[in-house]
């Protein structure tokens, strides 16, 4: 028994060391930039977040500011997830609303004007589609079309705040929304443009007739859009060449930029603005400080210039001086500055080209301290993996694929043996991820 026990155990290291040569990151879905901090949704559902942690909006339930990912709570039905400056906003698969963070306001939504630490429900409504966090102001969108907001109220009435959701008019055809430091662009579902400044006017204002925008983003003081038929627009300040037109000069309307035909995204951020076309190159301009345009220079730029040549960007976001992106892969890439640890890579240093973040839940490392802990058999497997614990008590297992992807999970019973059965999943490569009573255990196996 001991002679079959050590032979597993050599094969067990000899295959956890050579996986543990790889890391495997291809499992973010979503990601949001805020002031110094950032959130993301992994494709499991999971919440995480890290950087700057003032006011409790990591969610985390300490105002700790972390400088790489950290889970938020043990959920895993996080759809859509917005950081503002210093509170976050989220919404759940089953159309529920959640917020964390500053709340001096009421920009949390829920009847009062205390800070959370984490997860907070806003009211019993489970209809929540859009949204998105500012300064200290909440932005929503209900699945029936209507618009809402809370928090800051700007200067135009005797009470600066509301700290529960109020309807913004009567209209019911409401679809896309992107907050802008003083102002709000929003969509509306017959592609008409609108603009709402949230200090000085009580409703959205239509920009010009045109009903066919399909894509919009705000920064401060300007915004830009994209056109069904794939041009980009953008107007307001230009002071640093934000607009992209080649100028510095300011533009009271919408014009375009350039003369391409395939832009697919664009978002707007305090210093600079991001774009992707639909050949998948990542494109950026305005101020490079902070190396946020992401071309390996720190110098401004005042119309689209390419950040790098790789094809596969699909989902861009905007922070204060820093920049986030996801690969049509999943993996997750990070730029610019990084005062707040904002980028996750564990240091205060900025970047002035993408470099990847990891996946912490999916990486394999340390294999032969785990091996004390559980015993995974035989690898390649056929139809089931047999799991010895081993001075340790086994909770949980969940197998994930090479794409962050939940396969399998089973609550695991107080048996030291147990067997997983894997006979209806597909050929290919897989990470198993063990929860004992003495930590987690991340082993990579294949399934024949």
């Amino acid at each position: 028994m001991k002679i079959i026990y050590s032979l597993k155990k050599q094969l067990l290291v000899s295959c956890l060391l050579f996986s543990s040569a790889f890391s495997f990151a291809q499992c973010w879905s979503q990601v949001g930039a805020g002031l110094w901090y950032t959130v993301a949704i992994k494709t499991d559902g999971k919440l995480w977040a890290w950087g700057r942690n003032y006011y409790g909006q990591l969610g985390d339930g300490t105002t700790v500011d972390k400088n790489t990912p950290i889970q938020i709570g043990t959920e895993t039905n996080w759809s859509k997830v917005r950081p503002g400056y210093f509170h976050t906003v989220a919404i759940k698969t089953d159309g529920t609303l959640w917020s964390w963070g500053r709340n001096v306001y009421g920009e949390l939504g829920d009847g009062t004007t205390i800070d959370k630490s984490t997860p907070i429900q806003v009211g019993v409504s489970n209809d929540w589609s859009e949204i998105e966090a500012g300064e200290a102001i909440t932005i929503a969108i209900k699945t029936n079309g209507t618009l809402w907001a809370w928090g800051y109220n700007g200067e135009h009435t005797p009470d600066s705040r509301r700290n529960t959701p109020v309807q913004i008019g009567v209209d019911t055809d409401w679809a896309k929304i992107a907050w802008g430091g003083s102002h709000v662009v929003i969509l509306k579902t017959n592609g008409t443009l609108w603009d709402w400044n949230l200090r000085y006017a009580n409703v959205p204002i239509q920009i010009g007739a045109e009903n066919n925008w399909s894509k919009i983003a705000s920064g401060i003081f300007r915004s830009a859009a994209i056109k069904t038929d794939g041009t980009l627009w953008a107007w307001g300040d230009n002071g640093l060449g934000w607009l992209g037109d080649g100028t510095t000069i300011d533009r009271s309307a919408p014009v375009q930029i350039g003369t391409d035909a395939n832009w697919s995204e664009v978002k707007a951020g305090d210093a600079c603005t991001i774009a992707i076309k639909t050949d998948g190159t990542l494109w950026a301009w305005g101020s490079n400080y902070f190396g946020q345009l992401g071309d390996g220079t720190t110098n401004t730029k005042l119309v689209p210039t390419q950040s790098g040549t790789d094809t596969n960007w699909s989902q861009i976001t905007v922070g204060d001086s820093s920049n986030f992106a996801l690969k049509s892969d999943g993996t997750l890439w990070a730029w610019g500055g990084n005062l707040g640890r904002e980028l996750g890579d564990g240091t205060n240093i900025q970047r002035n080209s993408p470099i990847e973040i990891g996946c912490p839940a999916l990486s394999v490392d340390n294999p032969a301290a785990n091996l004390e802990m559980a015993l995974i058999y035989p690898n390649p497997a056929n139809a089931v993996l047999n799991i010895e614990t081993r001075q340790s008590q086994l909770e949980k297992i969940e197998l994930y694929d090479l794409q962050g992807r939940l396969i399998l999970m089973k609550n695991a019973k107080t048996e030291t043996n147990i067997v997983l059965d894997i006979s209806n999943v597909t050929s290919g490569t897989y990470i198993v991820k063990l929860f004992t009573d003495k930590g987690t255990q991340n082993a990579k196996i294949i399934k024949n």
